[in-house]
């Protein structure tokens, strides 16, 4: 039975998608609110709905996540001024073409244009580079006293999916300087450019002695909150409850990230206020920055969840974004039952011809980068729902026109009879869902057999894959498991975030991407079972990794004052 209808949920895609969500904005706030009268114009009582502020002025830290500025994008353009008169862009018909964090420039100004070349003074000048201006801000703002930064730089590209550059010629990508307190102090800039004035603007360099450009800046930096739209719908059960979490943040057109999420977690509100659904809360946050501070919150009022469901890029039309569906798995040592269940619905539901499937599904293990990181450092269960790769992921091509209903209510359908208590009590459910713990449990136990910290990991299991349940004597057996003799503690609350990465040593440069995915693997582990044997055996056993790198990367967190040991 069709519980979701996907072209109205795609309508909400359609909305959501036309306004510029930076969080804490003027524009934010919009539709948030927007979004609020749409549920209570669909029965849901207004009490039930609430804003909940939190203070950002990039001098206040939640957890280990520094907070930001509230950045308003204005009018700004770039023009190029020797060897010749040129227009190159602006936010009139390229709004992405302005980056996030950009300080204004108060008035036009004149700049000669650089290519970037490394460690070297760009003083007074602007670099032109296809790296990412966050990644080289502290060497060519801070250090190199550059004034701004040009760019073309393209995150997860991917040549199977048609996503290179040079491939997708015209597209600009979504960028971000940092603009915390400190950052903003270099009153620095940087534009977004696609591969095609890219290319433009690095032979006007090789043909010219000298190339110099006008910029003009308009954009407003100052302190404020950022928002949280909560959706009640516990029934009065604050003690327990889950929560389904959808960031609302990103610039317009953001479809599939995440207008799509967040649209798809409004219209589930809908049909969660029944009461055959697990009392729940649906919640919109500016991705990190608003679920860390949020979490923070329930965390310190004894109210967290037993469980989230995070929907982030739920809409694919997958031939158009070449995307697969992803469900990111929860750490083994934590509650595995909701992932399950999403598996188990998300395979029944899945569109097919006959007996074919029609679309890509895949199940994934646990990787960071959205907001179940912030929830599972806290020990609550967090499965991710989204789609990656991408091949118009944080660009003003990820438009609406992109989003497929049918994904949608693929998706939706599967996390209601997730939720659903009548559905969780069905037979055939249970034996299947039994027979995927039972059988990973014992892959573990296995594989887990004679290494480090494995009885802390075992007896762990024994709870979050529900082994007692199912009353067979020798799964519970503990023989060849070792214990640990090393603690392993955060010395921060919540997510790891980013920051961590900038010093990486060389040895790990080669599992740069990887080990994000890793460091907040280890960070769970170590809040939940709190040894470093048992988080270097299991994080090397789950990512099939050698021990050696994975010690290497806790001695690196360790010695950056991460971790205490």
């Amino acid at each position: 039975m069709k519980l979701i209808n996907g072209d109205q949920v795609k309508s909400l895609v359609k909305l959501i998608s036309g306004y510029n969500r930076a969080a804490g904005t003027d524009e934010y706030h919009k539709i948030a609110e927007e979004l609020s009268d749409y549920l209570s114009s669909n029965g849901i009582p207004s009490n039930l709905i609430s804003f909940k502020k939190y203070k950002s002025d990039g001098l206040v830290k939640y957890g280990n996540l520094k907070t930001h500025k509230i950045w308003t994008r204005g009018e700004s353009s770039l023009r190029l001024k020797k060897p010749y008169s040129r227009f190159l862009v602006s936010t009139r018909e390229t709004p992405l073409s302005i980056v996030f964090g950009s300080v204004s420039t108060e008035g036009r100004k004149s700049y000669r244009l650089v290519e970037y070349g490394g460690d070297e003074s760009y003083k007074d000048k602007v670099v032109l580079t296809d790296k990412h201006p966050s990644d080289i801000f502290e060497e060519v703002i801070e250090k190199g006293k550059a004034q701004g930064i040009i760019s073309c730089h393209m995150r997860m590209k991917s040549e199977e999916i048609g996503r290179l550059p040079g491939q997708l010629s015209t597209l600009t990508n979504y960028l971000r300087l940092p603009y915390h307190e400190k950052a903003i102090t270099n009153k620095a800039f940087a534009f977004s450019v696609t591969h095609e004035l890219f290319s433009f603007l690095k032979t006007a360099l090789k043909n010219n002695e000298e190339v110099e450009i006008e910029v003009e800046v308009n954009c407003q930096l100052k302190s404020g909150n950022i928002e949280v739209l909560e959706i009640d719908l516990t029934k009065k059960h604050r003690g327990s409850y889950g929560i389904i979490t959808a960031h609302l943040c990103h610039p317009s057109p953001g479809a599939n990230d995440n207008a799509s999420g967040a649209a798809l977690a409004i219209e589930l509100c809908k049909e969660l206020m029944k009461n055959e659904y697990l009392p729940m809360k649906v919640v919109l946050v500016p991705e990190f920055f608003g679920s860390m501070p949020y979490a923070m919150e329930l965390e310190n009022e004894d109210e967290l969840p037993l469980f989230t469901i995070n929907l982030d890029m739920v809409g694919e039309d997958q031939e158009i974004t070449k995307g697969t569906l992803l469900l990111t798995e929860t750490p083994p040592v934590l509650s595995q039952k909701e992932t399950e269940l999403l598996y188990y619905y998300l395979k029944e539901g899945m569109p097919s011809y006959g007996f074919f499937p029609i679309k890509r599904f895949y199940r994934s293990p646990f990787m960071g980068g959205s907001d179940h990181c912030v929830f599972s450092a806290y020990g609550v269960p967090s499965p991710f729902i989204g789609h990656l790769p991408d091949k118009y992921y944080h660009s003003d091509f990820d438009r609406v026109e992109n989003v497929d209903p049918v994904e949608l209510e693929w998706i939706g359908n599967a996390v209601l009879k997730t939720l659903n208590v009548n559905k969780r009590k069905e037979e055939d459910v249970n034996i299947s869902i039994g027979s995927q713990l039972i059988g990973r449990f014992m892959y573990y136990k296995q594989k887990l057999e004679e290494k480090p910290g494995s009885y802390e990991l075992i007896q762990r299991m024994i709870k979050t894959f529900g082994i007692e349940s199912f009353n067979i004597s020798d799964l519970l057996e503990v023989k060849g498991l070792r214990s640990s003799q090393t603690p392993l503690i955060p010395k921060f609350e919540g997510t790891i975030g980013f920051d961590w990465q900038k010093d990486l040593p060389g040895e790990l440069e080669p599992y740069k991407e990887e080990t994000s995915n890793w460091a907040e693997f280890i960070n769970i582990i170590s809040n939940v079972v709190g040894s470093r044997e048992s988080v270097e055996t299991l994080t090397s056993v789950y990512y099939k990794q050698s021990e050696e790198t994975i010690s290497k990367l806790v001695d690196y967190l360790v010695d950056s004052g991460y971790f205490q040991t």
